[in-house]
């Protein structure tokens, strides 16, 4: 018996690691997966770039490592730009992860620095959207990424285009009727190409100055004979003004421009409630828990993305699986040295006859 309970102790203690090793592996594997890549990094180029026919323009750009390792094997690619360019260093054998410090920041990553040169044509007009694209060769993932900027070539004046030739229209413009102070509120519209060519449009937002614009101006890359929606998020004061599109294309060997005008907003100023005497409903003990639980592994890892819910998933099993174990190992401890095993053990021997002598027998048979 005491064979058997050592036995189920031993093969329940070499368990115990077994399952905690494997699991743990899962979990971070998982939390490798839904965070950011060993390998990952950004790309930073100027939003937008001017040009004039006949010039030759430089784009300064930059990529910063932002994951764990230094990547290898390593090339930049352009797409979208009709002219001769060249990209130095087009290629690197490695992008290291480089680090700087100052008062304010502490210790923060530099970018390792390209530049992009263009040559741009004397008859050269228009917009043009143009994707930067990285990629690293060295890891079973090779790890891409891109970003974009606009390059403007402006050639003189906008030319001046009846509302009928327009290629470029916006429809489908939807504006709240009322907005309340420092309360945010979504502009929405569709941008139409109708003509026979692939259109970079910019379009931007005019709103009263002190009112907060989450991103200003955006750029739509439109087929032809298609359409795209687009949509300004702000957050407007206490000042009253009207808020209006602002439209640029490439027409004729120019720049058109043009301007939607929309409606006079006067933003409505929020009144102080009174707190109600209702009682919140109290949240469920396992939601509770949960979230706790949630809290305290972001504090671990630093982040919510390493959070997914596979690795959420897997921890919670290892706990679960970790108290199964004890639970059962206690037991057979206990049900090893109690009563009832103790007395079964004596009845046992009894039957096989081998209790213990005892000493005064002796003394009788004499």
């Amino acid at each position: 018996m005491v064979k058997r309970l050592s036995k189920s102790l031993l093969q329940k203690k070499f368990l115990v690691p077994v399952v905690i090793a494997a699991l743990a592996m899962v979990a971070l594997s998982s939390v490798a997966i839904s965070s950011s890549t060993f390998y990952s990094f950004s790309l930073s180029v100027p939003q937008e770039v001017t040009a004039r026919p006949g010039e030759t323009v430089t784009v300064d750009g930059g990529i910063t490592v932002t994951g764990w390792y230094w990547l290898h094997n390593f090339d930049l690619s352009l797409d979208g730009l009709p002219y001769e360019y060249s990209v130095n260093p087009e290629h690197w054998q490695d992008v290291r992860i480089l680090r700087q410090w100052n008062p304010q920041q502490g210790v923060y990553r530099e970018p390792e620095n390209f530049t992009i040169t263009i040559d741009v044509p004397s008859d050269a007009s228009g917009m043009h959207i143009v994707t930067v694209t990285g990629q690293e060769h060295q890891s079973w993932r090779e790890t891409s990424n891109s970003t974009f900027f606009v390059l403007k070539v402006e050639g003189g004046a906008a030319a001046t285009v009846n509302e009928s030739e327009k290629a470029i229209q916006v429809s489908d413009i939807l504006v709240p009727e009322t907005v309340e102070e420092n309360e945010p509120f979504n502009i929405t519209f569709r941008v139409e190409n109708k003509g026979s060519e692939k259109t970079a449009v910019a379009i931007s937002v005019i709103a009263p100055e002190d009112w907060t614009v989450a991103q200003k101006t955006q750029y739509l890359d439109i087929a032809a004979n298609d359409s795209a929606a687009g949509i300004f998020r702000l957050t407007p004061t206490a000042s009253a003004g009207t808020v209006s599109l602002y439209l640029e294309y490439p027409y004729k060997q120019e720049i058109i421009n043009f301007t939607r005008e929309g409606p006079y907003l006067q933003p409505v100023s929020t009144t102080t409630t009174l707190p109600t005497t209702g009682t919140t409903e109290p949240k469920p003990y396992i939601v509770e828990l949960y979230e706790s639980f949630k809290a305290r592994l972001m504090e671990i890892f630093g982040t919510d993305s390493a959070l997914a819910p596979v690795t959420i998933g897997v921890i919670v099993v290892l706990v679960i699986i970790i108290v199964w174990l004890v639970t059962g190992i206690i037991k057979d401890f206990r049900s090893g040295v109690g009563t009832g095993r103790k007395s079964e053990d004596i009845k046992m021997q009894g039957e096989l006859g081998t209790t213990e002598p005892n000493v005064f027998n002796g003394i009788d048979t004499l």
